[in-house]
């Protein structure tokens, strides 16, 4: 480890108040430091605890009147109210004027480049060739970091201000990893990485974790600070302008040229923030305040190596006098008892706001459906959206959800969208003013696929139905793995050419779904399982593992009742971030609440937070399967009627059961209702993972088995020089960095493939045991003059046997030179 220039001050987080009352960049709150700085909306949301029904009833609602509390601006609306110490201990506070969590999408100004740039992820047109975005990373932005919180507030004033004239900065790669910064010699530069599974890492290693209220660390937080400058295109003028982030970790504020835009956690989605009111003509300053720990780290303990910083893009983009502000793509085949062969009624509900228009004005929408060449397949009715005068106040603004309408297309026998025909089709949708002009054109990809879950032949102990997911009216077969976002060189800042190589990894291995260990992805991840043909288990930004043993006041259980009232808004708040980004993704499949943070069973209403966002995701997305690993160990499973009818899955927290390294043996012996998901098994760690076959075996014999994720894809480990001799470079893991106290040690290496993305030994054993072709031998005892029987079975969804070369040998004693018999096999098997 470097040694450092720096004083690790030790002082009272408390004496961070002295002195700076009067700076632009101070708190607005003169209460005493150590108090809770709660929202200050003049009626607490959530106050009244509604029932378990009642809370499916009103959950929208719910979410809707907390993000209204998070408004927020200074008197004169001149810049977000803030009191500087969200990042504390503020458990409610999740962000401060974002805007509200959407689909991920950019505008283009014309319909033929909407479609040119979203119609592969594998090609060189993108997002770039739109006039109205503007990508402000991948470049080099001035960089500076202060090892704590206090710090940090005494340059606040200076280092984000719009025209700093210092020299403290130095230029940076964005995105990337703060702990990857090097060093000419290649030690780390500013911070270092550690490693812990399910503890705090913090803990011991900085200072001593105080269980009772949760807060952040301040003996030893390092903030870092970034600029960069843009200026506006000249058709950007007169137009509103946002500012997208994709993911920063942990806590941060953002100013533009000095002015407080607003604040954000929860470090794996993206938020928005209209700036249009901060912008001046000419050059404009961006700067960052980024907390290397926050209150919301209390959710984010998941067994990764632990880094922080900007790790995902930045960019602008610009809309006109109306925007599509939403839009939902839905899917209702309608034969269902043929669901490969239906026809479908595709609809789309799309959400249309006035931004600039300063009279009551009638905008017109286009929808049309196209094929992967651009030929329309079919077309809705021009839709009429009447929009009222816009205010230009900035709270009204961000209280505007828009016009929301339904548009409608009826689609003759689409193809299908399975993972192994990921047939993707496009929506293409324009919005044009009342002289006809075009004002944006949006095209998002769409696969046709249907999920549900239905009961088997089959039925347990207490005479009910044993139940099964399927797609498109097939078995669901997960053949998946865990994964994280990690790169020995980069960390967590990973990008499309590691996406890309790990997820051509997976198909070229014969593994078909990923569970996104325990955080949301990049959203070209999505983009790419969608085109190459991945299913997605979404887990949300939530593990309060360690917690859970503490007694920490910790949406995790241990207290009777589990009612964590105050958690509500950031599991709410991270499930519905993560539901809106990607409800348009067809790869997606189940939406996973958390991982590893309930452990008892708790009572169900709207003061328990896992309860109001499974709530949050059946009433907002029903076409999907719910999961929450633990949870669903803690509840009872009721089948009311048809599994997939609102009337029972109201009743369940989940709708898939799931756990982790159970044997085969235990999941053989599984027979309760829903249906079982490894969420983990076949730990990865060392030379080989075991019971493999064993685990497919049963997953084929077991009809309300649907697979599982092993743990997991790729070796955790971060580059590291040998303090000792820098010409020595290895891979380092837990007590390699600043984590000698307190880690895990090698823990986080449990791959099928190397730290460097390549295979490893494991992953050919995976590719055999997941195959979806096997071949078995009818009669092993059979003699010379008998006819030698083999069985084909065809495990693939939609791909029949047609589509293959199959050839067979025999061969005498191994003699593989001189095979006593061949031939080729020709089969139309179908899944």
């Amino acid at each position: 480890m470097q040694k450092r220039t720096k004083t690790i001050l030790s002082a009272s987080i408390s004496t961070i108040l002295i002195g700076c009352m009067n700076s632009a960049f101070a708190l607005d709150n003169t209460n005493n430091v150590n108090s809770s700085y709660k929202n200050e909306a003049n009626i607490a949301p959530n106050a009244n605890k509604l029932d378990a029904k009642e809370t499916y009833n009103k959950v929208l609602d719910i979410y809707d009147d907390y993000f209204k509390s998070t408004i927020r601006f200074k008197e004169d609306g001149s810049e977000a109210k803030l009191t500087g110490l969200e990042w504390f201990d503020d458990i409610e506070t999740v962000g401060v004027n974002r805007e509200r969590a959407k689909t991920q999408f950019i505008p283009y100004d014309s319909p033929k480049k909407a479609f040119l740039a979203e119609k592969s992820s594998l090609d060189n047109i993108d997002a770039n060739s739109s006039k109205f975005y503007k990508k402000l990373t991948d470049s080099k932005w001035d960089f500076a970091l202060v090892y704590t919180p206090e710090e940090a507030h005494l340059k606040d004033k200076e280092w984000l201000s719009k025209d700093y004239k210092g020299n403290e900065f130095q230029k940076e790669l964005v995105p990337a990893s703060i702990q990857t910064y090097r060093n000419p010699d290649g030690t780390f530069k500013y911070d270092e990485p550690m490693y812990t599974n399910h503890g705090f890492p913090w803990q011991d290693n900085i200072q001593k974790e105080d269980y009772t209220k949760p807060k952040a660390p301040t003996e030893r937080n390092p903030v870092a600070y970034y600029r960069t400058t843009f200026t506006l295109d000249n058709d950007w003028h007169n137009r509103e302008v946002f500012i997208s982030l994709q993911s920063v970790e942990s806590a941060y504020y953002i100013f533009v040229n000095g002015k407080a835009v607003g604040y954000s956690t929860d470090s794996y989605t993206a938020h928005d923030f209209n700036i249009t009111p901060y912008l001046n003509e000419g050059e404009n300053t961006i700067a960052l305040k980024v907390f290397r720990w926050s209150i919301g780290s209390w959710l984010e303990n998941q067994d990764f190596i632990r880094q922080n910083g900007i790790y995902r893009d930045i960019y602008l983009y610009s809309k006109g006098d109306a925007e599509i502000r939403d839009f939902f793509i839905k899917t209702d085949f309608v034969n269902k008892k043929d669901l490969v062969n239906s026809d479908v009624n595709l609809y789309v509900d799309t959400t249309v706001r006035g931004l600039r228009n300063t009279d009551n004005k009638t905008y017109t929408l286009s929808a049309r459906l196209l094929d992967k060449e651009g030929k329309e397949i079919s077309s809705a009715k021009n839709t009429e959206f009447n929009i009222a005068k816009t205010s230009f106040d900035n709270t009204q603004k961000l209280l505007d959800k828009g016009t929301t309408k339904t548009i409608s297309m009826y689609v003759k026998n689409p193809k299908k969208w399975f993972a192994d025909t990921p047939n993707l089709y496009f929506v293409e949708l324009v919005l044009k003013d009342d002289k006809g002009h075009t004002i944006e054109s949006v095209v998002k990809r769409i696969g046709f696929r249907d999920l549900r879950k239905v009961v088997t032949n089959v039925k347990n102990n207490n005479n009910q139905y044993l139940e099964q997911l399927q797609i498109n009216g097939k078995q669901l077969v997960l053949r998946g793995v865990n994964r994280h976002d990690t790169d020995m060189y980069k960390g967590r800042a990973v990008g499309i050419k590691e996406y890309l190589t790990d997820l051509s990894t997976m198909k070229h291995f014969n593994l078909n779904a990923i569970r996104t260990s325990h955080y949301p992805n990049d959203a070209m991840m999505y983009d790419l399982a969608d085109e190459l043909g991945l299913y997605i288990c979404m887990d949300a930004n939530i593990e309060s593992h360690r917690a859970a043993v503490t007694g920490a006041r910790v949406p995790t259980g241990p207290i009777e009742t589990g009612e964590y009232k105050e958690w509500v808004y950031p599991v709410l708040d991270r499930n519905a971030n993560m539901i809106e980004h990607y409800k348009n993704n067809p790869s997606v499949l189940i939406w996973s609440s958390n991982n590893e943070a309930q452990y008892e069973k708790v009572q169900y209403n709207s003061h328990s937070p896992f309860w109001v966002a499974s709530m949050y995701a059946l009433k907002r997305d029903p076409s999907r399967f719910r999961k929450s690993e633990r949870a669903s160990a803690y509840h009872d499973q009721i089948q009311n009627g048809d599994p997939w009818s609102l009337q029972s899955r109201i009743e369940n927290i989940v709708d898939v059961h799931s756990t982790q390294y159970a044997l085969p043996d235990e999941v053989n012996a599984y027979n309760n209702v829903q249906p079982y998901i490894h969420s983990e098994y076949n730990h990865a760690m060392g030379q080989a993972y075991g019971n493999a076959k064993e685990h497919l075996d049963v997953i084929r014999n077991k009809d309300n088995v649907n697979g599982g994720f092993i743990w997991d894809f790729i070796d955790q480990s971060i580059l590291t020089v040998d303090k000792d001799n820098p010409q020595d470079y290895f891979l380092g893991y837990g007590g390699d960095w600043i984590d000698k106290k307190y880690n895990d040690n090698a823990f986080c290496a449990n791959g099928l493939v190397y730290a460097d993305h390549t295979p490893s030994p494991k992953l050919f054993e995976a590719k055999k045991v997941h195959q979806q072709v096997n071949f078995y031998l009818q009669n092993e005892n059979f003699k010379s003059d008998d006819v030698l029987k083999v069985k084909m079975v065809n495990e693939y969804e939609n791909t029949p046997l047609s589509n293959f070369d199959i050839s067979f040998s025999i061969y005498k004693n191994g003699d593989i030179d001189h095979p006593i018999a061949h031939g080729i096999v020709n089969s139309s098997l179908d899944s």
